[in-house]
């Protein structure tokens, strides 16, 4: 299924025929779609938050974007190391550490195989988004902005220390909330694998705006047996996982 057929779904077992046009366009519904897809991920621990975003990071390069991230587990990079192609692991550190070790402008540090990483803090408060004497018609690289994009709300970092001598693959392991669904051919994790429990939280968010009680514990009540089926996946997923003791 894609954005498309969920929408119509919706409508079907709702009746909101108000928010899509005549001819099946979005009207406001696909905002309530996504909502209830980032209400369920982040209510939910499922085996498909875990993923595995893979980016390039080029020679003299330190950061990563991390778009829709919620954390990250392991940090990999694969390329030439010592004169061979291979992959290390990164030692994650805090953004503190990062900023003590490594406290010159980052474009100025000594490029090497990257050692460390840490999540970076791309976004910047919202009083500085309109701050053109800051960062200038696009981001300016100075001591304490370096890396900074203004309006920067989808996108987690990573900060990789020292910069790159080469460019490498960098593989990131972590939970990762699923893409928004904008165009009408858009597909994700529950148009594909689980489309009813993505239909019946969108409804459970519509009742919820026309604070509607009994409404949302009914969609709740419909509800609750897909997530617990996706619940026990998640339980399997671990267990097969986890080396358990005889005795």
């Amino acid at each position: 299924m894609a954005l498309l057929d969920i929408r119509d779904l919706v409508v079907k077992h709702t009746g909101r025929v108000d928010l899509v046009n005549e001819d099946g366009s979005d009207n406001g519904l696909n905002v309530l779609i996504n909502a209830a897809q980032d209400m369920l991920e982040r209510n939910l621990a499922h085996p498909k938050l875990e993923r595995r975003h893979v980016a390039t990071l080029a020679a003299n390069g330190y950061k990563v974007d991390l778009p829709r991230c919620i954390s990250i587990r392991e940090v990999w990079i694969m390329g030439s190391i010592s004169g061979t192609v291979s992959r290390r692991q990164l030692d994650i550190k805090s953004y503190n550490w990062m900023r003590g070790n490594y406290a010159n402008a980052y474009s100025a540090i000594t490029a090497a195989t990257p050692v460390y990483c840490c999540p970076s803090i791309n976004a910047v408060d919202d009083s500085l988004h309109a701050a053109d004497s800051i960062f200038g018609a696009s981001p300016t690289i100075t001591v304490d902005v370096e890396g900074l994009t203004k309006e920067d709300y989808e996108y987690a970092g990573l900060l990789i220390m020292p910069p790159a001598d080469v460019s490498y693959t960098v593989t990131v392991i972590g939970d990762f909330l699923s893409k928004k669904l904008a165009l009408d051919t858009d597909i994700n994790y529950w148009t594909e694998r689980n489309p009813m429990p993505l239909v019946m939280a969108t409804a459970f968010v519509l009742e919820g705006l026309l604070r509607n009680q009994a409404g949302m514990k009914a969609w709740e009540a419909a509800l609750q047996p897909h997530l617990d089926g996706l619940d026990k996946d998640s339980v399997a997923m671990m267990a097969d996982h986890t080396n358990l003791m005889e005795g």
